[in-house]
């Protein structure tokens, strides 16, 4: 009878129930291998839960881990793709830096050849000018040689001949000695003009 309830109750998943019967026939040993196979049983049975909790606890540790590292790889996934963004600025702050240089360059070469343009025109404006200077001079010595210098001559009324300017006023004094006859002091005339 105790060995149907203990088999009953192990087949309902009471691990706990024992015979415990202290003979030494077959029936004892009978009895005590049940005891000692439900032992056995229900050790396995709680290494599987152990077990089970374990691999339980594990599962979640690795849910954890894996939703941190996809996290991670969208966190990744933002910052590649701002690199990307920064990236593209970056070439076209390059390109636009290039296409500036290359315009100064043009910039300079035009400010190069312009100045050897204005070198060019101010050294033909030099010898232009030294040329007038010296053809002045040629005329001048030319007139020279043909016109003399006339002095003490006037324009002449058309119709008329040169007559020499007038001459500035000039002072003279007059200097008459005469005696007064009251007082025989002499007397000086005073200036009047030519």
């Amino acid at each position: 009878m105790k060995g149907m309830e203990l088999a009953k109750a192990i087949a309902a998943g009471d691990l706990t129930q024992r015979l415990n019967l202290d003979q030494r026939d077959e029936v004892g040993q009978l009895t005590a291998a049940m005891d000692h196979a439900a032992e056995s049983f229900a050790r396995i049975v709680f290494e599987i839960h152990k077990l089970s909790d374990e691999l339980g606890s594990s599962a979640t540790d690795l849910s954890q881990v894996s939703h941190g590292l996809l996290a991670q790889s969208e966190e990744m996934s933002i910052q590649a793709s701002n690199v990307a963004g920064g990236a593209e600025q970056m070439t076209g702050n390059i390109n636009t830096m290039a296409a500036a240089a290359e315009e100064m360059s043009r910039n300079v070469s035009s400010i190069s050849s312009a100045s050897e343009q204005i070198s060019v025109n101010v050294g033909t404006i030099s010898a232009a000018a030294q040329s007038t200077a010296g053809n002045v001079q040629t005329v001048g010595r030319r007139r020279a040689r043909s016109h003399p210098p006339r002095f003490n001559t006037w324009p002449a009324k058309p119709g008329r001949a040169p007559k020499s300017p007038p001459r500035p006023p000039t002072w003279r004094i007059k200097r008459r000695a005469r005696c007064r006859p009251s007082t025989g002091r002499r007397t000086r005339s005073v200036k009047s003009p030519r």
